[in-house]
């Protein structure tokens, strides 16, 4: 599995090593920086899996950012609870009150890692070659059949198929087709969001059963590089939002 990058804003020796430590753990790659500067110039050229924000760094919370302006996938911040209102309006999915333990930072971790693993398998496009059985856009007027269809990549949230027709964006797709070494056939609804000259079309899915999603997911799960038991049992917050967290001792 690949490993996940994360930014660590602190000039504190404690929560350095602590933290450090249990990033190391499970798996990052972790970028120590002491100043707001420093992280500015590192989240230039990187966008980091995570990002670790220690209040106490002058401008270091300023880095979260808005919805606009984004330099990690997820954010922590650690702060004191007299402080914590001035995490209003930025990008975090954590805060963890200061002092904090080895334990709280491991379990809001976990936590993280849980969430980021499972959109990572959500999104992890599995490479096909699949002929359809039927493939159909709505576009230019009406529904048609497209020429010469194939899958090319397949994800639980999306696909892409080669046809021979240039399809436009925004245009309403209906796809059969059989799982591979399997008698199960699936059908899939979805919007088109892009497509090239050369017939390559990403297709969002938007309309498919119950039963077919959940094929699809079961077969994709037996296929896919991230290994289930690496999911934690137990969350301690829901898929990431701002403010989703306050963690303290």
């Amino acid at each position: 599995m690949d490993s996940y990058s994360a930014l660590l804003v602190s000039n504190d020796p404690g929560i350095l090593s602590v933290t450090q430590r249990v990033l190391e753990e499970y798996g990052f790659q972790v970028n120590r920086v002491a100043t707001s500067a420093a992280a500015e110039q590192a989240i230039r050229s990187v966008r980091f899996d995570l990002a670790i924000y220690d209040n106490d760094v002058p401008g270091a919370l300023q880095l979260a950012g808005s919805h606009s302006t984004i330099a990690a996938k997820m954010a922590f911040a650690l702060m004191r609870r007299q402080t914590v209102k001035e995490a209003n309006g930025k990008q975090v999915h954590f805060i963890i009150q200061k002092p904090f333990t080895t334990d709280l930072i491991t379990r809001s971790l976990r936590a993280a890692f849980g969430t980021m693993l499972r959109q990572k398998r959500r999104s992890f496009r599995h490479p096909v070659q699949i002929v359809p059985l039927s493939c159909t856009a709505d576009f230019d007027g009406g529904p048609k059949n497209l020429g010469n269809p194939k899958i090319l990549n397949i994800s639980q949230s999306g696909l892409c198929i080669k046809v021979d027709d240039l399809v436009t964006q925004g245009a309403k797709v209906q796809i059969e087709f059989e799982l591979p070494d399997s008698f199960e056939k699936v059908c899939l609804g979805g919007v088109v969001i892009w497509s090239q000259a050369s017939g390559r079309t990403g297709v969002k899915l938007t309309d498919v059963a119950v039963e077919h999603q959940k094929m699809l997911n079961e077969w994709l799960n037996n296929r896919l590089p991230y290994p289930t038991e690496l999911l934690p049992r137990v969350m301690l917050a829901a898929p990431p939002r701002p403010f989703a967290s306050t963690l303290s001792m």
